[in-house]
């Protein structure tokens, strides 16, 4: 699933973990903070999960629910970053070309 939308915010997060066979989770662009990604904590079909360009989820929220999905393979980029480090740069050619890599992969599962 792919999840992109600015006005898309923490709220809407629970709700998700009501789907018992998401394994998939892309969000991109999203309103979302380190609160509403604790809640995908709960996901034990999670196994893939991208953050993108989102300013309001910081690498120490990604680092906790990794602690809470350790079979989860968690990417981001362009997060607010802790006092230290930071998620890496990707231009947008990169990143379509990322995103069109998910779009195959779910693409391939589905059929």
């Amino acid at each position: 699933m792919d999840i992109y939308d600015n006005s898309k915010t923490d709220a809407g997060l629970p709700h998700l973990t009501s789907l018992r066979y998401l394994e998939f989770l892309i969000l991109t662009r999203t309103a979302i903070t380190d609160d509403g990604l604790a809640a995908l904590g709960q996901m034990k079909s999670l196994i893939k999960l991208d953050v993108e360009i989102n300013a309001r989820v910081t690498i120490d929220g990604v680092d906790q629910l990794k602690s809470r999905q350790p079979d989860c393979s968690i990417r981001c980029w362009e997060l607010k970053p802790k006092t230290s480090g930071g998620c890496p740069r990707h231009d947008d050619n990169e990143l379509r070309e990322t995103q069109m890599n998910h779009v195959a992969d779910i693409a391939a599962i589905v059929s």
